[in-house]
């Protein structure tokens, strides 16, 4: 269907048995809430330092209420979604990926909690895995934290990381003037708060207030990527709103982010 003008693993473990982790990659075996397995974030008091550099939160960052919600039933008409980019309640070992949006996509890590919770730093090799099976040219992303939807294309087929940095590319976009004056006051003061954030000496993220405001800061503090989502929680709905074109409904898929423990 689409030309071969890319390497693509013939081998995804994630598919096959998503229970298991690559056996192939080196792993670290992790005692549950007191070691690295979550994603890197800004250096703070409340979190415990790690190489110097970066420090993981000692809890989940996911509620309890998400990890263990009902997964919802699979249409086998539906485009199987990578179990990388689906929400962690839908995978029964908590395999999820930990992505915190405002940071490039080389800062994405895999996690599993069950049985041995342990992550490692996500491999080109497992980024450039088909997003959906069959494959697809272009999905388009709708979130209830933004109001512009996201458009992720690729001629060859739609990869994981083709996802990733089109989230990130879309929300290091400058906030238009337009954009601001529309705005609610509601919406200007959770913009204005992750911006003063984001520009803080001690985020670890180096931006500069002169640079203005970014789309990103629209999301507040819920920048963490929880996976994609089409049939769950309302999910209808929202594509149904924001897309009125079938056609275009049927490449929809919905984001959910999560708040960032920084």
């Amino acid at each position: 269907m689409f030309p071969p003008t890319r390497k693509r693993s013939h081998s995804d473990p994630y598919r096959q048995q998503t229970h298991n982790l690559d056996a192939n990659r080196n792993k670290t075996t992790m005692a549950p809430f007191h070691s690295p397995q979550f994603l890197p974030v800004p250096v703070s008091p409340a979190f415990l330092p790690y190489h110097g550099q970066w420090v993981y939160p000692s809890p989940p960052f996911f509620p309890t209420e998400v990890m263990y919600d009902e997964p919802e039933e699979k249409d086998s008409e539906k485009p199987d979604l990578h179990p990388l980019l689906r929400p962690v309640y839908h995978n029964t070992n908590g395999l999820h990926s930990l992505y915190d949006v405002r940071y490039k996509v080389d800062k994405t890590y895999i996690s599993v909690t069950h049985p041995v919770p342990r992550t490692n730093k996500m491999t080109e090799a497992e980024g450039e895995y088909d997003a959906v099976v069959p494959r697809v040219p272009k999905m388009r992303i709708v979130c209830k934290n933004l109001p512009w939807p996201i458009v992720v294309k690729n001629p060859t087929g739609v990869t994981i990381r083709d996802v990733l940095e089109a989230l990130h590319t879309e929300l290091q976009k400058p906030f238009t003037e337009g954009e601001w004056w529309i705005a609610q006051d509601e919406d200007r003061k959770r913009v204005s708060d992750a911006w003063e954030r984001g520009c803080a000496a001690n985020s670890g993220l180096k931006r500069k207030k002169e640079d203005g405001l970014k789309r990103v800061d629209w999301l507040g503090d819920h920048t963490l990527f929880a996976g994609l989502s089409r049939t769950s929680r309302g999910d209808e709905e929202l594509i149904k709103k924001r897309c009125q074109d079938p056609k275009v409904q049927a490449e929809c898929w919905v984001l959910i982010m999560h708040k960032s423990p920084a």
